[in-house]
């Protein structure tokens, strides 16, 4: 367990918890490049323009986080919300993979006499790519643990839980329950040194 995992099902019984751990996430990739460019073989304004630009990335690429499906009741009445609904293991889904680009720009221009003004420009999530932070994926249960409809509260047979993450996208009203990172966002910022 970890901070901010469930509370346990069975603290009597801890193999009925036993599963991945929430921050259990198999493939991940995190890398930067910075790039400074300086081209001093042709004519001397072209040189100046290909010259001193900088580029830097931030890239993160990972597998889904796991999530566990939880129930809208105490069920095994110990004073935690959230318990899992009947023959449910504990963190069954995963949250979509995860695929992030983050990039800065910045054009240097020097002044003489060790100044200089900078240009920047930078994009958080640079492709704009729908990034999955959380989900909503509590349902309906009766005091004994099955689903129920959310309506009409009529049980359902436990077959109606879905173990796919696509189906807890949107709640029984139709509103979306995903929580995600940034969109694209864009900023542009000048810097003089001296």
């Amino acid at each position: 367990a970890v901070q901010g995992d469930a509370g346990r099902s069975d603290p009597v019984n801890l193999l009925r918890d036993k599963a991945v751990n929430q921050l259990d996430q198999r493939h991940t990739f995190n890398g930067s490049l910075v790039a400074m460019s300086s081209v001093t073989r042709l004519n001397p304004l072209l040189n100046r323009i290909l010259s001193d630009n900088q580029l830097g990335l931030i890239l993160q690429f990972g597998s889904g986080l796991p999530l566990s499906i939880t129930g809208s009741r105490d069920l095994n009445l110990d004073g935690t919300s959230g318990d899992r609904p009947l023959y449910i293991a504990r963190n069954a889904l995963y949250l979509p993979t995860r695929w992030n680009v983050d990039m800065r720009y910045s054009r240097f221009y020097n002044l003489g006499k060790n100044r200089r003004v900078s240009m920047e420009a930078e994009f958080k999530n640079l492709f704009n790519n729908v990034q999955e932070s959380g989900v909503n994926t509590q349902i309906t249960v009766d005091t004994a643990g099955y689903p129920v409809d959310p309506v009409t509260l009529v049980r359902l047979p436990l077959s109606a839980i879905s173990q796919n993450i696509k189906d807890y996208k949107l709640n029984a009203a139709g509103v979306d329950t995903r929580n995600g990172y940034e969109q694209r966002k864009f900023q542009l910022g000048f810097k003089f040194y001296f």
